[in-house]
């Protein structure tokens, strides 16, 4: 998403915290898989979540 939106994680981080406190996102439990199953990623370091807003 970083790249995508051209932000730092660390400034998207705080968007997604805004967006989770306005009941928008909501963040998947540590150790989630994505979607695709793919595991190439170490699912220690990913942060995942859901749209659930309008």
């Amino acid at each position: 998403m970083a790249l995508g939106l051209d932000a730092s994680p660390d400034a998207l981080k705080g968007m997604l915290a805004t967006l989770e406190r306005k009941g928008r996102v909501r963040r998947l439990a540590a150790g989630t898989g994505c979607a695709n199953g793919c595991c190439k990623c170490d699912p220690k370091t990913l942060e995942l979540y859901e749209w659930v807003g309008e």
